[in-house]
């Protein structure tokens, strides 16, 4: 049964990869790219460039560079990006001895698309407790091919924040409470927001410290207990080091605001660009990209109170916490990313939809990542 996951994940996530980086090759060969928007590393080819867009270029000058402190909290800052993905392409773009800057993007392509493979090939065991063998198949294609899930195969933090989300979640539900302190301090080391799991792991706790009856039961709630910290403890780890090169463990937080990200009304953020969408649709759909975060934020909300009654509130708490603490510390910019993550929702759909509605459900994913995509490698605002 495993090894079936683990095929169909990898067929899900490398041919939907390659569907991604067709798209933008293709929108970068028939639409071309704004003039004032030249890819970071540019080397005259445009499929050696594909890979280098937006925040691409900061996880790779992380990983190659290193962070940078000049003594003061600035404008676009690298401490805002968390370590353990710039870490991890670090050490394999030299194991795989990578010497420009293109080959380290694209090393961050089949990086980025491994991690993938493997979070879905966790997500796939996951949805088989819910689920049957095609529903869990499902679950895992929907997955790969929602709108936003273009950033799964690019230098983006999205493979491993999922990869650790879906581990930290199946090994604590398979009472494996030292993988789960593991997985759940690389969350908190990868974004963020990956403290926030360990609201839905203290969810989970309470289930169980309910359920308990005896000394053993007791022993094990301990360790839950203490599993339960882990994506507090990465984000903790991260904030130390930061201490150490600045005398303030949160410049990581306070560097946001430098990225156009202040703290606002997370519903006023939302809601804003929905309301410009009905009162002025030609303006927006001249510059969509607010509109379209917003779009997908609203639909994983509105999806949150039905998985929480199907899959309980764990499930529940951690899609809500998944658009509510993104929008509350810098609105809609990259909300769409943010809900590509959240794998409650394929798997609602897997599990709830009808089946014969699932492969228009995949094939109109793929849709919205071609034109997610294209306006992605494009240069245009979907970051």
């Amino acid at each position: 049964m495993r090894s079936v996951g683990i095929w169909v994940a990898a067929r899900a996530a490398w041919l939907s990869r390659l569907a991604v980086l067709t798209c933008g090759l293709a929108a970068v060969t028939l639409i071309g790219l704004p003039e004032r928007a030249l890819p970071p590393a540019s080397s005259g080819v445009a499929i050696f460039d594909l890979p280098a867009r937006w925040d691409s270029g900061w996880y790779v000058g992380l990983a190659s560079g290193g962070y940078k402190w000049d003594g003061a909290v600035g404008r676009f800052e690298n401490l805002a990006f968390f370590p353990a993905f710039p870490l991890t392409l670090g050490v394999v773009a030299r194991a795989v001895g990578a010497s420009t800057e293109a080959a380290w993007h694209w090393t961050g392509v089949v990086l980025s698309t491994t991690l993938f493979t493997l979070a879905l090939a966790v997500l796939w065991r996951i949805a088989r407790t819910y689920t049957d063998e095609a529903g869990a198949n499902w679950t895992v294609w929907l997955c790969a091919t929602m709108p936003f899930s273009v950033f799964f195969g690019l230098a983006y933090t999205e493979s491993l924040f999922l990869l650790g989300t879906v581990a930290t979640i199946h090994a604590y539900t398979q009472r494996a409470y030292g993988a789960a302190l593991a997985a759940g301090a690389l969350v908190g080391l990868t974004r963020p927001n990956g403290a926030a799991l360990t609201a839905v792991l203290a969810v989970l706790w309470l289930d169980h410290w309910r359920r308990q009856h005896d000394a053993a039961s007791r022993r094990e709630t301990v360790l839950a207990g203490i599993a339960v910290c882990g994506p507090l403890l990465g984000t903790l780890i991260y904030s130390a080091f930061v201490f150490g090169l600045t005398g303030d463990a949160l410049t990581w937080a306070r560097a946001q605001e430098g990225w156009g990200r202040p703290l606002q009304n997370p519903v006023l953020a939302l809601t804003r660009p929905l309301a410009g969408l009905l009162m002025h649709p030609l303006d927006t759909l001249a510059a969509p990209f607010d509109a379209m975060n917003a779009v997908a934020g609203v639909v994983a909300l509105a999806l949150a109170v039905p998985i929480a009654r199907r899959f309980g509130a764990a499930f529940g708490v951690m899609t809500v916490m998944g658009i509510v603490l993104p929008l509350t510390a810098g609105g809609v910019a990259s909300l769409g990313r943010y809900t590509s993550v959240l794998f409650p929702v394929p798997l609602w759909m897997a599990t709830t939809l009808p089946r014969p509605a699932l492969p228009w459900c995949v094939a109109l994913g793929l849709l919205g990542q071609a034109i997610v995509g294209a306006m992605f490698f494009t240069w245009r605002p979907l970051y």
